[in-house]
């Protein structure tokens, strides 16, 4: 037969493993932010955990607004409404994030989730659920979709500039395929598609492509200087480009080059036009002078 101490003893057990779990779980909810709540719709009675005021910054000695008051404390009551609304009418859980204008003036946004208890009659008696403090979370994810806008912005920038210049700006993979071209190229009758996935020296003069090999090795290595080469125009004809490349890192791995070819081709012909009159004028004063 159990005595009167023997059962003081187990209630004051049970009372300190209750304590120790309710301990526990306000600890749990301060590690994980993550606050936890009660309604009771025909009182709007509502019931707060300790995590779920220091989310809200609300004074626990207030104690818990009713879901009445609550449509002050949201920045768009709304959503939350239409959310619980929602689960009254299908029974289905709900999940929404909703941002809370804190009594300090700081926006602070939660990610709420809850769920109804219904009666043997299927009428919700009670709903039940948590807070998430997404506050921090939700500022690294607009960070990077600012970062990510910028980055877009930056990169159509780029693009337009490199698709309206009327030099070729290019990138090779270590093979010295073909990844970007610009639109420039079409000068020389090929269209991007065309040239796109080929090796780079397709194009090029018979004579000159073991030297465009080479440059290209070198290049790889660090080599930095530019050279001339002979393309051959999709119309047969001979044209001069004057290449400038360098290699490209990814995290710290050679991937490829990228460069610009400025055709330098009416400069060449005018200069073979000056070098072939000087030979005339050479020619001519040493015909006087006989």
């Amino acid at each position: 037969m159990t005595t009167d101490h023997e059962l003081r003893s187990r209630l004051a057990l049970a009372e300190d493993a209750r304590r120790a779990a309710e301990a526990a779980l306000r600890e749990s909810e301060r590690l994980a932010m993550i606050g936890s709540w009660t309604w009771l719709p025909g009182p709007d009675t509502v019931t707060w955990s300790e995590e779920m005021f220091r989310i809200a910054g609300r004074d626990p000695q207030l104690g818990a607004p009713s879901f009445a008051e609550q449509a002050t404390m949201y920045a768009d009551p709304d959503v939350l409404l239409n959310a619980v609304q929602h689960m009254f009418r299908t029974g289905e859980t709900f999940e929404v994030e909703v941002a809370i204008n804190r009594p300090d003036g700081n926006e602070c946004w939660i990610m709420a989730r809850g769920a109804g208890v219904r009666d043997d009659s299927g009428r919700v008696v009670g709903v039940y659920g948590t807070a998430h403090d997404v506050t921090a979370a939700r500022a690294q994810r607009d960070a990077l979709q600012a970062a990510h806008d910028q980055l877009e912005r930056s990169e159509r920038r780029y693009r337009d500039l490199v698709e309206n210049l009327v030099d070729v700006v290019f990138s090779l993979d270590l093979d010295g395929r073909i990844q970007y071209i610009s639109p420039a190229v079409e000068r020389f009758g090929y269209t991007v598609a065309e040239l796109t996935g080929t090796h780079f020296t397709a194009t090029f003069h018979l004579d000159d492509r073991a030297a465009g090999e080479s440059a290209f090795r070198s290049t790889l290595a660090g080599d930095e200087d530019s050279v001339e080469f002979r393309i051959i125009h999709k119309n047969g004809s001979i044209c001069f480009v004057q290449v400038s490349a360098r290699a490209v890192h990814d995290d710290g791995q050679l991937t490829g080059l990228t460069g610009v070819a400025v055709d330098v081709t009416e400069q060449r012909r005018a200069e073979d036009q000056l070098r072939v009159a000087q030979r005339l004028e050479a020619v001519g004063r040493l015909a006087g002078g006989i």
